[in-house]
């Protein structure tokens, strides 16, 4: 990195508290909703699996819509 482009200590600071302190909680959040998830009933599986899948493939689809936008600029 050039000398001109670090960013300022506060910022890495930052970065390092959040790291620190908000990605563990994030993950714990993550873990417990995977345990509830897992403890429903098997339609209640089901209906989150298919949830979860239909945001990813709509997210995957707005995600190919901006790069595809973005490759037809001149």
């Amino acid at each position: 990195m050039r000398k001109g482009k670090q960013a300022p200590f506060w910022q890495d600071y930052l970065k390092t508290l959040v790291m620190m302190f908000v990605e563990p909680v994030l993950g714990i959040l993550y873990l417990y909703m995977l345990y509830r998830v897992l403890t429903l009933p098997g339609w209640g599986q089901i209906l989150v699996g298919l949830g979860v899948w239909v945001a990813l493939g709509y997210g995957g689809y707005l995600l190919h819509q901006k790069m595809k936008k973005g490759l037809e600029k001149p």
